[in-house]
């Protein structure tokens, strides 16, 4: 259903009317407390965000000014006073913004249709890993009874024998140790 200019009118007066009177009501609540200024600032932020709930566009933004005046008014020092104050800041990275050449990376060059590049080759599938070659037999030695025995392994090294372990016989004149281990070793 469409509504009338006039029904339009005075639905939108009566949320003004709702809303300075909401606004009033904060802000005289949060002279009488002594308030600082950020404080009433999210109270005038509640009381707009209720009144989002059924207003209008048009009605919220005439609010919002009012809020921002009676803000000003009230609790920005001088106190009573409506004053504003040039802000030099936003003045000049709006000016900044503005003037200020963006640097950007160059475009790359476009190529013409009949000179496109060339595609990529496709990816090649992975190689199977060659197996190592079979080991050898280790060289045998004939022993004087004719039996053949493995050959053994040079020394690594510059001529140095290789490093024998330890044998698994106690030191003179000390006790074997006792337990599972020590059985292990003393029958072998």
């Amino acid at each position: 259903m469409t509504q009338s200019r006039a029904a339009r009118w005075q639905r939108a007066a009566a949320e003004i009317a709702i809303g300075v009177s909401a606004l009033a009501g904060v802000t005289a609540m949060a002279v009488a407390l002594g308030l600082r200024a950020a404080t009433v600032a999210l109270f005038y932020l509640i009381v707009i965000d209720l009144l989002a709930l059924r207003a209008g566009f048009g009605a919220l933004a005439l609010l919002s000014f009012v809020a921002v005046g009676c803000l000003n008014v009230f609790f920005v020092p001088p106190t009573y006073a409506f004053t504003l104050q040039p802000i030099d800041a936003v003045e000049a990275a709006i000016a900044k913004a503005l003037t200020e050449k963006p640097v950007r990376k160059p475009a790359p060059k476009e190529s013409s249709p009949a000179k496109a590049p060339p595609p990529k080759p496709a990816a090649k599938p992975a190689a199977k890993k060659a197996r190592p070659p079979a080991r050898k037999p280790a060289p045998t030695v004939k022993a004087k009874s004719g039996a053949t025995k493995p050959k053994k392994p040079a020394a690594r090294g510059k001529g140095r024998a290789p490093a024998r372990k330890a044998a698994a016989k106690p030191a003179r004149g000390r006790v074997p140790a006792r337990g599972k281990a020590a059985t292990r070793k003393s029958k072998r």
